[in-house]
């Protein structure tokens, strides 16, 4: 079985920003911060706490990895002391505890009139080395229905697309879990699953019959964290059973997951899936576009809706299974956390693949396996690890 992540090294992750600032002094500071093996949640409360800022005065656009090198741009506000804050970002270092190899840099970049949010990005560049490979020029090969052999894709970029699925990190730490609690004010349940936070633990200790105020000592960023990552189970719920009703089913694959299964198939089933019901459109149009003709809700109050009937009756007998209404995404017990919903797409794609050749794994000598790194660009929101899943298959 491939390894991924076995060192940070391995997964490199390189935001595509849109580099809207500039020179000129303004309210919001805009800085590139590395990280290495930290979460981004910690790493955001590090800059806060050094430069005594409350959470919510620091801007993303995107989140990053944990166990990965990661890139991005994030925005301070600066309350008028533009350069007071600039000396002090220029000095934030992340002390090594235990001898952790991780660590933190931030370097300014400019100036915004307005702070970064999420989506403010164009997408990200990965660099993935896959570790633990027998014999990758045999053994592992794209099962997108191509069937090319990894010498035959060294020369030359390609573009390949797969299933939009949520991957595993959305899903830790019971985050689903948390976000049904809380999408149904059970919030007994919730404050339990959430006795890990040393906030939330404190407070149901001095408030036991109190766990609404428990919760509510998260903050908003991290209460939404939950809220999405339940939005999510439906979605891939709902995109694993549409595969599963109007696919070929010898190109199906179910792969396990955390929260169930997810059913992929190959990328000349998404093809004729993707332009079932239009006419005239080639693969160079979606290439050209990148936008799925394919969408499919993100639960909320708001009932979004497919173009694809199916989709809405299958995600409609998703949510009545789980016993969960669109008036149920109305929190009003936490304030502005309330969901409204969206959609998003099926199908996306991954551009400018480069494998490249594979090489003796250092990490793993002793059962004389290969690594292979490989490199791709993806737009906003989509997980490479996902796009891993769908790339190789291994040949027993």
């Amino acid at each position: 079985m491939y390894i991924l992540k076995q060192i940070p090294e391995d997964f490199i992750v390189e935001e595509i920003s849109k580099n809207n600032y500039s020179q000129k002094e303004n309210k919001y500071l805009i800085c590139k911060l590395t990280k290495n093996n930290l979460s981004q949640l910690l790493a955001i409360k590090i800059i806060a706490s050094a430069l005594n800022i409350p959470l919510k005065d620091i801007g993303i656009a995107g989140t990053k990895d944990k166990h990965a090198i990661t890139y991005q741009n994030i925005s301070i506000k600066t309350s008028g002391k533009t350069n007071q804050t600039k000396e002090k970002v220029e000095k934030i270092v992340l002390p090594n505890k235990n001898n952790e190899k991780r660590n933190l840099s931030l370097e300014v970049l400019g100036f915004a009139s307005i702070p970064l949010s999420l989506g403010d990005h164009n997408g990200n560049r990965f660099t993935i080395t896959i570790r633990n490979l027998s014999n990758p020029n045999n053994s592992v090969v794209l099962k997108l229905g191509l069937n090319h052999n990894i010498k035959e894709i060294n020369s030359s970029s390609k573009d390949f697309i797969f299933l939009n699925y949520f991957d595993e990190q959305r899903f830790q730490k019971n985050n689903s879990q948390i976000g049904f609690a809380l999408i149904k004010k059970d919030w007994k349940q919730a404050a339990n699953l959430l006795k890990t936070n040393k906030e939330v633990e404190s407070t149901l200790k001095q408030y036991p019959n109190q766990p609404l105020k428990a919760i509510k000592t998260l903050t908003k960023r991290e209460l939404m964290m939950y809220l999405h990552a339940y939005q999510s189970f439906i979605f891939n719920k709902t995109v694993s059973r549409f595969i599963n009703q109007t696919t070929n089913k010898t190109s199906q694959k179910i792969q396990k997951y955390s929260l169930g299964e997810l059913n992929f198939t190959s990328q000349e089933e998404l093809i004729k899936l993707n332009f079932a019901n239009s006419k005239g459109l080639e693969i160079k149009s979606f290439k050209k576009n990148q936008d799925s003709l394919i969408q499919v809700p993100l639960p909320g109050f708001l009932k979004h809706k497919s173009k694809n009937q199916l989709i809405n009756q299958i995600q409609e007998q998703i949510l009545k299974e789980e016993n969960v209404k669109h008036s149920d995404f109305i929190i009003k017990q936490l304030s502005n956390l309330s969901q409204e919903g969206d959609l998003r797409d099926i199908i996306k794609i991954a551009k400018d693949l480069i494998i490249k050749k594979p090489e003796t794994d250092d990490l793993n000598q002793d059962n004389q396996k290969k690594k292979v790194t490989i490199s791709f660009s993806l737009n906003k929101g989509s997980y490479a690890t996902m796009f891993i899943k769908q790339l190789i298959i291994e040949k027993k």
